[in-house]
């Protein structure tokens, strides 16, 4: 497995599940992300749910700005157990495009995003697809893998 670590000062992972569709939930589990111990933005999206979104986000993401002196990152595991809800791209959209200098993100999905902000970004050189082809193995590989590292004779 990659060690994040030694790429970034800060990682931080939101394993997305099933429930997250539910787009307060989803917010929730972001700022959590972000800040594990408790923190004023759950307590304003609590009380103010789906109509204090866009000031908890702007606040998370100033908070962010100010806080992040290193690079960090943020993964998106599983991005399409919510990839189709509008509310969760708008709002990921807006944290892309406001992002602190520092922060990079990696969405983790088994469908590529077709948001209109996700073509956009593609277009513009913005993003990295690694797809099935990047990950695969040619039949050279696996033979230098099994025969060379691994030094299994070859019998046939």
């Amino acid at each position: 497995m990659l060690d994040l670590s030694s790429l970034y000062p800060q990682v931080f992972w939101y394993n997305i599940t099933e429930p997250d569709r539910d787009p307060t939930l989803f917010l929730a589990h972001l700022i959590s992300a972000f800040f594990p111990s408790a923190s004023p933005l759950l307590d304003r999206l609590e009380q103010g749910g789906l109509q204090a979104v866009k000031g908890v986000l702007t606040s998370l993401i100033n908070s962010l700005t100010t806080s992040l002196e290193e690079d960090a990152v943020l993964i998106l595991d599983d991005f399409h157990l919510v990839n189709n809800v509008k509310d969760i791209n708008l709002w990921l959209e807006m944290i892309v495009e406001q992002r602190p200098p520092h922060l990079h993100i990696a969405i983790a999905s088994r469908q590529i995003p077709e948001t209109p902000a996700f073509v956009r970004w593609r277009v513009k050189g913005n993003v990295l697809v690694i797809d099935q082809g990047d990950l695969s193995f040619s039949r050279e590989e696996i033979s230098q893998l099994f025969f060379g590292i691994l030094s299994l004779s070859n019998h046939s």
